[in-house]
């Protein structure tokens, strides 16, 4: 596939729709933001997936930026990386006014705020 220049689509932007183009990895962002905090395990009751599916999405969506996580012993425990949801905001937000006709807002740079993500177990 030939790849587009970065101004037409930014790389960022483009890896955090394509982890969430999948729609049970949808799911999961939208189920970690109504807990609004660290899960550690208790995801999948929310779900209808298999514990090894969760964990596979999980594990996309950690490698895309969109989720944090840590492994300690049998926990695991992810949270939603903000910063990544805030670049997709701000992304979409750009679109939305250029199709307003109105001129877009600045992006500002993705950048992660913290890497511990699950004080709890700390």
């Amino acid at each position: 596939m030939k790849r587009l220049p970065a101004e037409l689509v930014p790389e960022t932007e483009l890896r955090l729709l394509r982890a969430l183009g999948n729609p049970v990895r949808l799911a999961v962002v939208a189920a970690l933001a109504r807990r609004g905090e660290c899960v550690c395990g208790e995801l999948l009751p929310d779900l209808p997936i298999a514990a090894s599916t969760l964990s596979e999405h999980l594990s996309a969506l950690k490698e895309a930026g969109l989720v944090r996580g840590e492994v300690q012993g049998p926990y695991r425990c992810y949270c939603l990386e903000p910063a990544a949801l805030d670049t997709l905001a701000r992304y979409l937000g750009q679109l939305a006014a250029r199709a307003r006709g109105s001129a877009p807002v600045a992006a500002a740079p993705y950048r992660v705020v913290a890497d511990d993500c699950c004080p709890r177990l700390h």
